[in-house]
């Protein structure tokens, strides 16, 4: 099995910087998708515990009202990407924590663009996939929703797999968002069309039953709702 660079674990040692951050909308406000530790070392930024950006890659860290988003070049793609965060307080925003982040996120990433570089384990003709060692890999990035009544949490999940083990991928991710991200508001609108979306590659048979499972637990709700009021008229 290969490690992605995506996806290596969380540090144990070398860590410099260890943030409680919320998913934010664009707007820089809290998105209500759930928190997680933004840690960094000297050479990568793990957003959450599914994603590790290499630090060098960062193009700009910059408030956005509230709160702050993160920019990168994926070298693999050559496109840019971003995530929008915030730190909250009970009642509402740390903007000085959150600027004191930005400015050392920002030096952290310049000291990693200055320092000599790594072999080149990000150029794509040395990527392997996670599972095996097939050069043939794909980019996948995975919706991974829990929601449970009021609790809910959407995060990204980036892999790096071979047409094979992309399918598997798939397909366990779609069942285990229609498992765990339905039983509750936002997920019982959200997860069936995440799952719908998801399960785009796989048969439509597939595709059409896991979709049916993501509804079901909001369908059953809806039907159990109907029946109290059809006791009480």
């Amino acid at each position: 099995m290969s490690e992605s660079i995506f996806r290596e674990p969380l540090p144990r040692t070398g860590i410099v910087l260890q943030q409680r951050v919320w998913n934010a909308t664009p707007e820089g406000k809290d998105a209500s998708r759930g928190d997680f530790k933004l840690i960094a070392t000297n050479e990568k930024l793990w957003i959450s515990n599914v994603l590790s950006i290499p630090l060098s890659w960062f193009v700009a860290f910059e408030p956005v009202g509230p709160g702050f988003r993160i920019r990168w070049t994926n070298k693999l793609t050559g496109v840019e990407e971003g995530a929008t965060l915030c730190v909250r307080t009970f009642f509402g925003y740390d903007t000085a924590r959150r600027d004191e982040l930005v400015k050392q996120l920002a030096e952290l990433s310049a000291r990693a663009r200055t320092a000599t570089p790594s072999p080149a384990a990000t150029s794509p003709a040395n990527l392997r996939c996670e599972r095996c060692d097939s050069t043939a890999v794909t980019l996948l990035d995975l919706p991974k929703i829990t929601n449970f009544l009021v609790y809910w949490i959407h995060r990204t999940d980036r892999r790096l797999l071979c047409a094979q083990h992309a399918q598997a991928a798939i397909r366990a991710n779609a069942l285990r968002n229609a498992l765990t991200g339905t039983i509750g508001i936002p997920g019982a609108v959200v997860t069936p069309l995440a799952v719908w979306k998801t399960a785009a590659k796989l048969s439509f048979g597939e595709r059409i039953a896991l979709t049916s499972l993501a509804v079901l637990p909001a369908v059953l709700l809806l039907a159990f709702v109907l029946w109290g009021i059809t006791l009480n008229l």
